[in-house]
């Protein structure tokens, strides 16, 4: 297993939280890392290399169509 970080930023860009994330690959730990629907933009880490950045998930209103 590989440590990734999902880290968080605020609107100015800087971090404001950290996840922990052990996958089998980028593509495992990106999977894991969208199916949290984070809020915020983030940005997924293995060490010093970015792996991607991930877009907030739009807060869902109301009930299911």
């Amino acid at each position: 297993m590989i440590e990734y970080r999902l880290y968080c930023l605020d609107d100015a860009g800087a971090f404001t939280k950290a996840h922990e994330i052990m996958a089998e690959s980028d593509q495992h730990a990106l999977q894991i890392a969208s199916d949290m629907k984070l809020p915020f933009k983030c940005e997924l880490w293995e060490r010093g290399r970015k792996v991607a950045t991930l877009n907030p998930v739009a807060a869902r209103s109301g009930t299911d169509g």
